[in-house]
């Protein structure tokens, strides 16, 4: 059963390989999807392995099948190979139990009322209790795995004394990791079917012989225990894996420090979220992190009731809130007793308790990746105390937050008696830069009683061509570099350097000279590049040089909470004004293509000052925009995630990653991290701009605005002008014969712009232009949600896949515009550049067999809409001249 939550497209995940997927998101009660998507995994299917086997082994390539007469799971034995069942339900055991058998057949087929899958299996321990069957995986090669069960109840019950039902368990290197208390049917007088109960061993590490097992049983009675049964093992293909519990575990180790991080491990922090009474839970983020001194769970501890965890807490003693791990090795176990391990916490597993004195304060587990590139997640949250409803106070279990960047992607509720024991939360091949967070929240209900959850949260970062500004640095000093230029290393032909612009705004004027690099005097895990080989010269640019997540006060990077992660720079601007104030970080792209970029930035300072502006600047164009506040200005931890996706470059054009200082420098060091992807190296469409609402009294065939659109950045951008005029209205205005982006190719396609009601109307400001740029200087006027235009691009390639970009801003503010095409309502929801909200929307849409693509705007309010111009993006058809006829003799 696959239970999809909440999808929440966000836009920052939208990936180059399926632009308007978004981000690929699913939580199950134990999904049926397998744990982390990938393009090369091996999956091991346990009943498929013994249906091609004959059926009739105890052992069958990577698979055991074992019986222990006791729950001692360290005393097994084979099962009777005596052929039982009636085919295609055939298996080994003979007729009594222990027995297992499997659906042979290609249907699925009815045992008791119940389906039974083809492939499936299904087992009974033995007529009697305390016994157990085991299903037995062992890796044939080391790798990382993971594991989905899926068991119901085959045997009908017609009172509920005949079975209490069995516990089914998923065992790694003998330790229990995921387990259920009853798998049975539930309602014994209707005799209605039983649910389908699903666990999942999160993705990890075995070497070869390891063994992943499920065990059915032990229970007390066994006369109606019958339960079907899927496992599948999957091994991941390859990529780095980043492992929560082994990370703590490595922490404790050696630094003991929260948070913590290397490239290795990645960077790892425990917060505390303080969530007031109300808030809705729905659109929380870092903002509701207190300020910086509580907002970690700060002290060392260790819980002797819980076999020596040890981790971070309230208190030393272990209070709550705590996370802790299990630092057991992962071949060995406390006791081989499958009952006495029902509830313990698995080797490296998390072991996770909200703050007991204050329910709207939750523990958070966050993560920072160390490099750039698409991640996939595989969170499991299970409830490890098995409370009862008849308790005091009753136990009502806990919800389980995921957050990408301090977005709510979902959430998911865990109680062992109330609702389910287990969910897994994932997302797929999703792009972050460098030290975005990615959050697992847990946030008690109307009590903390009984509420300790157990948490593994693993991610791995794929294999693909990501370019890294901060892992290219590393990398070119790490091998004897200490210039502010640098090539990237790691591939993609792009060059890097290090400087400063006087602002994102002063066009392509960049200073160079930030060649003074080393070492930082006084400390040895600081790379230093500036104009002097000192800290108090500004700008400059930091980087940690041992690859260990860390802060320097000297630097006024906040030691107790804003650790530097690997391959983040810490930069500080120079006060305003000066020629080169702002830190920049420049790529010169090495191709012509189509390019996705992504940075983001952090407050690496509680103590004060008024912030910064960071920008990401495509080839002069100011791309998005946001301010980070510090901490004593804003009141709680700000960051936040800056990109642009689908710019249009050329070879030797670039990309430049700004941060400007606000008032002052002072108290203004941040981290920044930079990528960026080649999307596609040899784009094949092409872009046709227009803009509307240009007098007719000016001659010529193109707007006064030539820049770029949100769609192709290159300053050779034209745009066709759309001339609408209120001193000679006409209902319907059009242009045709349109010209591409470089303002030469010619193209016969037109558009049509036709008011429902009245003559097309234009608007205009000689004022402040709302995102600096005249194509939004005059626009088709839409007074009210009735007064509504059509509008048409005709001569297209029939039958053909376009996208569409409508502008639509007014007076300095987002348009109040409402867009339709095929079918789609939008109002704008995208940004343009520098100064916009939402000024854009966007639209996949397909020609009909006519080559017109149409479509609707209106004012979406009373307050009047504004249409500025589009732009379309696609294939079109060779340029025939009006005036050609064509004679056939």
């Amino acid at each position: 059963m696959n239970i999809n939550l909440r999808t929440h497209a966000l836009h920052r995940a939208i990936s180059c390989r399926n632009l308007h997927a978004g981000l690929r998101i699913a939580v199950s009660l134990a999904a049926a999807a397998l744990a982390l998507p990938a393009s090369s995994r091996t999956v091991y299917d346990a009943g498929k392995a013994f249906n091609e086997a004959g059926h009739n082994k105890n052992a069958f390539g990577v698979w055991s099948l074992l019986h222990a007469s006791g729950d001692d799971l360290a005393t097994t034995s084979a099962f009777d190979t005596t052929t039982g069942g009636t085919s295609p339900l055939v298996g080994i055991g003979g007729s009594t139990s222990p027995w297992i058998r499997v659906n042979s057949g290609t249907t699925t087929q009815i045992s008791d009322g119940e389906e039974i899958l083809p492939n499936e299996l299904y087992l009974h321990p033995a007529n009697s209790g305390n016994k157990c069957d085991i299903v037995r995986f062992t890796a044939p090669e080391a790798g990382w795995y993971s594991a989905n069960v899926f068991a119901h109840d085959v045997s009908k019950e017609s009172s509920g004394s005949a079975s209490s039902g069995v516990e089914v368990s998923i065992r790694a290197a003998g330790n229990i990791l995921v387990s259920k208390q009853r798998v049975s049917l539930e309602d014994y007088a209707s005799n209605n079917p039983t649910h389908r109960f699903d666990f999942q061993m999160p993705v990890r590490h075995l070497n070869v012989g390891d063994t992943i097992e499920v065990v059915i049983g032990p229970g007390t009675a066994h006369s109606n225990d019958a339960t079907g049964l899927r496992f599948i093992v999957t091994k991941e293909d390859e990529g780095a894996f980043y492992d929560s519990g082994i990370a703590l575990t490595n922490n404790i180790a050696t630094t003991y420090a929260n948070p913590h991080g290397t490239i290795a491990n990645g960077a790892w922090c425990y917060l505390l979220a303080s969530i007031p009474a109300g808030t809705d839970l729905a659109v929380w983020g870092p903002s509701s992190f207190i300020n910086a001194a509580g907002s970690r769970i700060g002290e060392k501890a260790a819980r002797s009731d819980a076999s020596s965890q040890r981790g971070f807490a309230g208190a030393s003693s272990g209070t709550s809130p705590y996370v802790l791990v299990n630092e057991t090795a992962a071949g060995s176990s406390a006791s081989t007793s499958a009952s006495s391990q029902s509830s313990q916490i698995a080797p490296c597993e998390l072991h996770v308790h909200p703050k007991a004195s204050d329910v709207n304060a939750w523990p958070v587990i966050r993560f920072r990746p160390p490099a750039s590139g698409y991640y996939s997640a595989s969170i499991v949250a299970r409830d490890v105390i098995r409370g009862k409803p008849t308790d005091t106070p009753t136990p009502d279990g806990v919800h389980v937050y995921l957050l990408v960047s301090g977005t709510v992607v979902t959430n998911v509720y865990i109680s062992a008696e109330t609702f389910s024991s287990t969910a897994h939360l994932t997302f797929e091949s999703s792009l972050l830069v460098a030290n975005e967070p990615v959050d697992v929240a847990v946030f008690a209900n109307a009590s903390a009683s009984s509420d300790a959850t157990g948490i593994s949260a693993i991610f791995r970062r794929e294999n693909g061509a990501i370019y890294d500004a901060g892992k290219s640095f590393f990398a070119d000093h790490a091998a004897g570099g200490r210039t502010d230029s640098f090539a990237d290393l790691l591939g993609g032909g792009a060059t890097w350097q290090l400087g400063a612009k006087t602002n994102a705004w002063c066009g392509s004027q960049f200073y160079e000279g930030l060649t003074s690099g080393g070492v930082a005097s006084g400390s040895k895990k600081w790379w230093l590049q500036g104009r002097f080989q000192s800290w108090t010269e500004y700008p400059y640019f930091l980087m940690i040089t041992n690859g260990v997540a860390s802060a320097d006060s000297s630097f006024d990077i906040s030691a107790d909470l804003f650790a530097v992660s690997p391959y983040e720079f810490a930069v500080r601007p120079n006060d305003p004004g000066y020629q080169s104030s702002s830190p920049t970080i420049k790529a010169v792209v090495p191709s012509d293509g189509v390019y996705r970029v992504r940075s983001y930035v952090r407050d690496l300072n509680n103590s004060g000052g008024d912030g910064v502006q960071a920008s990401v600047v495509a080839n002069g164009h100011v791309a998005d925009s946001s301010v980070i506040w510090r901490l004593a200005t804003g009141g709680g931890l700000f960051e936040t995630a800056l990109g642009a996706d689908r710019l249009w470059l050329k070879g030797g054009e670039r990309i430049e990653y700004v941060v400007d200082p606000l008032t002052s420098r002072n108290e203004d060091p941040t981290g920044l991290s930079a990528c960026y992807e080649i999307c596609d190296a040899s784009p094949s469409a092409r872009v046709i701009n227009i803009d509307f609402g240009v007098s007719s009294s000016v001659a010529g065939r193109f707007s006064n605005h030539t820049g770029a659109g949100r769609e192709g950045w290159s300053d050779w951008n034209k745009w066709n002008a759309l001339r609408i005029s209120n001193s000679t209205p006409a209902a319907t205005v059009s242009v045709d014969n349109c010209r591409e982006a470089d303002g030469m190719t010619k193209r016969n396609v037109t558009l049509t712009l036709a008011r429902t009601s009245g003559t097309v109307l234009k608007g205009f400001t000689s004022g402040d232009m709302p995102t600096g740029s005249a194509l939004h200087n005059n626009w088709a006027v839409s007074t009210d949600a009735s007064d509504t235009y059509t509008f048409t691009l005709s001569k297209l390639k029939a039958d053909e896949p376009y996208t569409l970009y409508l502008y639509s801003a007014k007076g300095g503010a987002a348009g109040n515009a409402s867009f339709t095409v095929g079918g789609v309502a939008k109002t704008p929801d995208e940004t343009w550049n520098l100064r916009d909200t939402k000024v854009l929307a966007r639209f996949d849409a397909t020609s009909d067999a006519n080559g017109q693509i149409t479509g609707t705007f209106a004012a979406a309010d009373a307050n009047g809409g504004a249409f500025n111009g589009l732009s379309v993006v696609g294939e079109f058809p060779d340029y025939v001249p009006e005036a050609f006829v064509l004679v056939v003799r």
